[in-house]
């Protein structure tokens, strides 16, 4: 029995000349600096809603933003072609991100996103950050206790408004 196995040429990635960082920064949609926290499989699409192949959701809570973001974390798209950036979980980067067909955040090696320890050239040039905003993550205990203050405050009125209708019937 013979196996022929048949292995495509990998192509490297077609970037052109790689834009310095206010370039860069200017062409992109998202600027900033995060810790990935989590990666997820999750399907690209194409803006018809085909699905194109795999690929990875990655989580970022952003700890600095030039452009873009307001609110951490954010999550950015990446496929599994040698033009899109492999992340690891646990790692800072600095990030520059455009918009993917669905709308979604992606990253690729063409864009200047880096380890954030090898940025230093990117941060100095791209200047002061602006702040980000941590999402509000209420655990389900948080909630617990929002859902028992309302209880409370509507029966708090309740009483007020019956109250004042029996006084007001009693002064009448």
């Amino acid at each position: 029995m013979t196996i022929t196995v048949a292995a495509m040429p990998m192509k490297a990635c077609q970037c052109g000349a790689i834009p310095d960082a206010a370039t860069a920064k200017r062409m992109s949609a998202a600027v900033f600096a995060g810790t990935v926290s989590l990666i997820e499989a999750t399907d690209l699409r194409a803006a018809d809603g085909t699905v194109l192949g795999a690929g990875q959701a990655v989580t970022f809570n952003v700890t600095r933003a030039w452009k873009g973001v307001k609110r951490s974390p954010v999550v950015v798209t990446v496929g599994y072609t040698n033009c899109d950036v492999r992340f690891s979980r646990g790692v800072s980067y600095l990030v520059y991100a455009a918009y993917s067909n669905e709308r979604r955040l992606s990253a690729s090696v063409c864009s200047r996103t880096k380890a954030l320890g090898v940025a230093a050239n990117d941060l100095a040039a791209l200047g002061i950050s602006t702040s980000v905003v941590a999402a509000n993550r209420t655990s389900p205990a948080g909630h617990m206790i929002k859902a028992g203050a309302a209880r409370v405050v509507t029966v708090v009125l309740i009483i007020v408004v019956l109250a004042a209708t029996l006084l007001r019937r009693r002064s009448s």
